[in-house]
């Protein structure tokens, strides 16, 4: 059931009776069965620079909900309504619509909802070139106001739901400067940011060695993708590996008790281990003032330290227990160099990990 309060504001720009009441856009489709023509018309809304700003955003919510419906989603680009959405988010960059920030979050939020573990629509967004206004939005210069933070996590969740699992979204991303984007989130000052580019870092190193993995035993797919289907070279060959290094770790020191975001942090670098992407590099400067000597380390012994006195005094947040545990394995596995994978191998699974 569709939950999202449609205002009479709204309800007047699709055309409908003033004197009807709508609660839900459940309702709107009981009255208006056509749904097609529905979503014709909360696009028209949407993508019209005349309209407020405000109705606009609710337009978007609109559709927002109506996608998560995949036959809807299959509708809207039928109709070709994914084009102007990404032309949204390029307007707001060029700043002929005024980068509004809550219209930037809900054309985002509107992207990867549709494309989200649906194969058609992943490959229907590099189509309409939906990468490279996303990522430009998550290279944006900082700014204290809240929407464009929201904003940038939006466009960072439609960049995910588009290249996980997806190589050809993987080879547009190169092109997109995705990678720059991932190290931009990863050093934002907020949370919600900087998690979800974490777990995407954590992702994709993780698919990139598994699909390796799955190469090297014979097989000749992974997670269903043919492996010449791939990047010939792993995402990481074209970011700033020290610059990227120093943003997971500045995860693990400048957020007092993010127990979500410490243990992110440390999956993303246990799996950047497993890849070498710690491993000195003489392009990134000396080796005494490299992260991986000196970043790594020291992120670790402070969370270690600050849940060694949590778990001491028996206060504060219990998840310490697992961010120690990751954290202290991670020591190991670094003292120890690089870590030997497990692989879990039938005729129908194979499973890799750290």
């Amino acid at each position: 059931c569709i939950q999202l309060s449609v205002t009479m504001n709204l309800a007047l720009l699709l055309l409908l009776p003033a004197s009807a009441a709508y609660t839900s856009l459940d309702e709107l489709l009981n009255l208006m069965p056509d749904h097609i023509e529905l979503m014709r018309r909360v696009l028209a809304i949407a993508t019209d620079p005349r309209v407020d700003v405000e109705s606009r955003v609710e337009a978007l919510q609109a559709m927002q909900e109506l996608v998560e419906d995949l036959d809807k989603a299959e509708d809207l680009r039928t109709i070709h309504g994914f084009a102007p959405i990404v032309e949204l988010l390029n307007n707001a960059l060029t700043r002929e619509e005024g980068a509004e920030p809550r219209l930037v979050e809900t054309a985002a939020w509107v992207i990867g909802t549709a494309a989200q573990n649906h194969r058609d629509l992943q490959l229907h967004m590099l189509q309409v070139e939906a990468l490279h206004p996303l990522a430009a939005i998550v290279r944006m210069a900082a700014s204290p106001a809240d929407d464009v933070a929201k904003a940038k996590a939006k466009a960072m969740y439609a960049i995910s739901a588009i290249i996980r699992n997806n190589p050809d979204g993987q080879w547009a991303c190169a092109e997109a400067a995705c990678g720059k984007a991932l190290v931009c989130a990863a050093q934002s000052r907020e949370s919600r940011l900087a998690r979800k580019a974490l777990v995407l870092l954590s992702d994709l190193t993780h698919e990139t060695l598994a699909a390796a993995a799955a190469k090297e035993s014979g097989r000749p797919t992974y997670d269903g993708h043919l492996h010449s289907a791939r990047p010939r070279e792993p995402f990481w060959t074209f970011i700033d590996r020290e610059e990227l290094c120093w943003a997971v770790c500045n995860n693990l020191t400048t957020r007092d008790l993010d127990l979500d975001t410490w243990e992110k942090a440390v999956i993303a670098l246990k799996y950047m281990h497993a890849a070498g992407m710690l491993q000195y590099d003489a392009a990134y400067g000396t080796e005494d003032v490299s992260c991986r000597r000196n970043g790594v380390p020291q992120a670790l012994h402070s969370i270690v330290a600050a849940c060694d006195v949590v778990m001491a005094t028996q206060i504060g947040p219990a998840g310490c227990v697992e961010v120690l545990e990751l954290a202290r394995n991670l020591q190991r596995q670094l003292a120890e160099g690089r870590p030997s994978p497990k692989i879990r191998s039938s005729e129908t699974v194979f499973h890799w990990e750290v």
